[in-house]
């Protein structure tokens, strides 16, 4: 058997189960305060003295240029654990960021994955002129289309052998969300797992470790105050986009181009929303309805750690980007 035990009430276990049985012989539950959640599960003919091993043995770095991702790497480079690097190219996103990952990745001599949204000329724009720049309340669904897709689709890549984990710089005490149900280093949605070494770190640990190694940090943050690698809009303020400018012309560009098709090509709906940082929020009947269409039952369920592990705290102002600087 297998165990990873915090307290009686949280812990990981795998269940066996008999070849006559009609459910799969080798199931990986979580349970969290006195609950279970199903992980992951395999099916075999069982003899005795069978071994089966379920393990992650690949750690992909989900890196946005920020501090707590950038302590998670260097860490896991120094041990010789980081199988590669991933960054999620969204194409509204700061260059300078892109530029800036794809940097450190080879000064550390680590394999960058990149991946972007598809179909991609239409992934955001299509999503704006349908409802116009996005809200705090839509930014699950943005992030799907965004990140979210493409992460999975990467997870799917039969190279790993489904022994990937995307492992990323979430703290328990870094944003307001995570005060809430989230409360565990690692989580699976299917078929991502999801790993967060510094879970439990304190602001200051994270600190020390960053300067006494001399990690570096997206130059972005100087002007922004954040990486900068996805500029969703979802938690804009109108300030920022003069902000913007300053960092990218050309995504400043994007987004008043993106602007003025929203007022020509956009729907009734859109048009309401078409200024960056004045962003759509609907009321719950309609919201409940676009998150029915954008996600299945299942994700809908993990919705909140979805996000959290998809985006971390760069996507906007609030709560997303913390309470601490």
């Amino acid at each position: 058997m297998f165990g990873r035990r915090t307290d009686d009430s949280n812990f990981y276990f795998v269940e066996v189960l008999p070849n006559t049985h009609s459910t799969d012989s080798l199931r990986l539950f979580k349970q969290v305060s006195g609950g279970n959640t199903l992980l992951g599960s395999f099916d075999a003919t069982l003899a005795v003295g069978d071994v089966f091993k379920l393990e992650i043995t690949d750690f992909i770095v989900g890196y946005s240029g920020g501090k707590d991702s950038g302590v998670v790497l260097h860490r896991l480079n120094d041990l010789g654990l980081c199988s590669g690097v991933l960054f999620l190219d969204t194409k509204v996103g700061v260059r300078q960021t892109k530029q800036f990952v794809e940097d450190q990745c080879y000064s550390l001599g680590l394999p960058l994955y990149t991946r972007e949204p598809s179909p991609l000329s239409f992934a955001y724009v299509a999503y704006c002129l349908q409802f116009g720049f996005p809200g705090p309340r839509m930014h699950s669904a943005i992030m799907k289309i965004l990140k979210y897709n493409s992460m999975k689709k990467f997870a799917q890549d039969p190279r790993w052998n489904k022994t990937m984990a995307i492992v990323g710089g979430v703290r328990k005490s870094e944003s307001q969300r995570r005060f809430g149900s989230y409360n565990t280093p690692i989580t699976k949605e299917t078929p991502l797992w999801f790993v967060n070494p510094i879970f439990h770190e304190s602001q200051e640990s994270v600190y020390e470790f960053f300067l006494k190694n001399n990690i570096k940090k997206s130059p972005t943050y100087d002007t922004l105050g954040f990486s900068g690698e996805c500029m969703c809009g979802s938690f804009a303020t109108k300030e920022e986009a003069m902000l913007i400018k300053k960092v990218d012309p050309e995504l400043f560009e994007l987004i008043e181009w993106i602007t003025q098709g929203i007022k020509k090509f956009g729907t009734a709906t859109a048009k309401k929303y078409s200024k960056w940082g004045a962003t759509s929020d609907f009321d719950d009947v309609i919201n409940q309805q676009i998150l029915e269409n954008f996600f299945t039952p299942e994700e809908q369920a993990n919705l909140e750690s979805m996000e959290l592990n998809t985006c971390g705290t760069d996507c906007g102002p609030g709560t997303l980007r913390g309470m601490n600087p």
